[in-house]
């Protein structure tokens, strides 16, 4: 990276200098970013899919009033491992 940055600077060029700086700041991050955590790159990209899917529960939702069960369709709506259970008394509604 320090080879990079040497270079970026020995052109002179004000966009190369203003991509140097921005290496230069955020030089930890960058090097971070390559980390590997079981063999995979450590990112953030999960939680923002729940995220998203939070916020797409939250449109089709037209508002709660109640946030008790807004919170339990959310558990509820991202838990994978999650069955549902049918009770006998509403099997036998016919």
């Amino acid at each position: 990276m320090d080879c990079l940055l040497e270079d970026l600077y020995t052109f002179n060029i004000p966009e190369f200098n203003t991509i140097g700086r921005s290496i230069k700041k955020w030089r930890q991050e960058i090097i971070n970013s390559f980390d590997t955590y079981d063999g995979r790159r450590i990112s953030n990209g999960p939680i923002e899919s729940v995220n998203s899917r939070i916020k797409l529960l939250k449109r089709n939702a037209n508002g709660y009033k109640n946030f008790d069960k807004f919170r339990r369709r959310i558990l509820y709506s991202l838990n994978s491992n999650l069955t549902v259970k049918f009770y006998a008394h509403l099997l036998n509604l016919y």
